[in-house]
């Protein structure tokens, strides 16, 4: 058994036990950082999960964590900085950028600034979830709604829903009811999505 199997199978024993802690030790002893950091999120345990998470290569997850969880926005910038100055926005996918502007404006929120500080990336990422055909991101979806919240601006969240809806997103109009029930205390009706209009064709 390599050394590896060996740190596996511990942790799987760990786990087994309620010792996850210890798990998630020996996952990141074997470079299985995104394990560990799910047992430390789950932990509650936001700074090394964090961590972890950087270390998997998920710098983003890690920052929200530490932006909306621990209540550390100093922090959060710090890792967002991880891969270093070489690393500019035009080498990073579309759905990595909006996930650290996200992170970015939770930050500013937890800093004391105005709600509207939210508005830009909120309008980008309605861009982003309305056009059909692209790759569904839940988590940008999820944090937009959770940075609304946030800034106490629901008609931002709203936004949010009705562009997952409109970019025919699964799920999306259920997870706007249940939103609504959970923080305005009613459901909302949302609206049809109209269907695109056959195209027509004259006589020549």
């Amino acid at each position: 058994m390599s050394r590896e199997e060996a740190y596996e199978q511990a942790a799987l024993c760990y786990r087994q036990a309620g010792y996850n802690l210890e798990a998630a030790r020996c996952y990141g002893l074997v470079g299985a950082y995104r394990r560990a950091a799910e047992i430390y999120e789950a932990e509650g345990l936001y700074p090394q999960a964090a961590t972890s998470f950087g270390e998997a290569g998920l710098p983003e997850i890690g920052a929200w964590l530490l932006a909306h969880r621990a209540s550390l926005p100093a922090q959060a910038r710090a890792l967002l900085r991880v891969p270093g100055p070489e690393t500019g926005q035009d080498t990073q996918p579309r759905r990595d950028i909006l996930r650290r502007r996200l992170v970015i404006a939770r930050c500013e929120i937890g800093e004391g600034a105005g709600s509207d500080i939210i508005r830009p990336v909120i309008a980008d990422v309605c861009s982003a979830l309305a056009t059909t055909g692209t790759r569904a991101d839940h988590v940008i979806e999820e944090w937009a709604v959770t940075l609304s919240e946030a800034a106490a601006r629901y008609d931002q969240a709203a936004l949010v829903f009705a562009a997952s809806v409109r970019g025919g997103r699964y799920g999306a109009e259920r997870r706007w009811k249940a939103w609504s029930v959970r923080v305005l205390g009613a459901e909302i009706v949302v609206p049809a999505v109209p269907s695109a209009k056959p195209a027509t064709t004259t006589a020549a």
